[in-house]
């Protein structure tokens, strides 16, 4: 393989690197848990994330599962990639 080539193919992966790169953002999503009122337990839970285009009857946009965020005293911290395409200036 010649070396313009090599330069070329090369490029063609750095793009698509940084091109997949920014098809995410990531949103920080702060809540607590409660059973029965409760805090639930210490520990490290699985959480689905969805987001839809309205309050109320809306349509589902995205769901993203982040699969370890602790839990402590019932209150958690999440970083929930999002696609960059799920905001669109329209309502979510």
């Amino acid at each position: 393989m010649n070396p313009p080539m090599l330069v070329a193919i090369a490029l063609i992966a750095i793009s698509s690197l940084s091109h997949a790169q920014q098809s995410t953002s990531t949103v920080t999503y702060q809540g607590r848990l409660t059973d029965a009122g409760q805090p639930v337990a210490d520990g490290v839970y699985p959480m689905t994330f969805r987001i839809w285009d309205a309050a109320t009857d809306g349509l589902l946009i995205e769901e993203i599962l982040v699969p370890n965020v602790p839990v402590e005293s019932g209150l958690f911290t999440a970083p929930v990639p999002v696609s960059q395409s799920t905001f669109t200036g329209e309502d979510r």
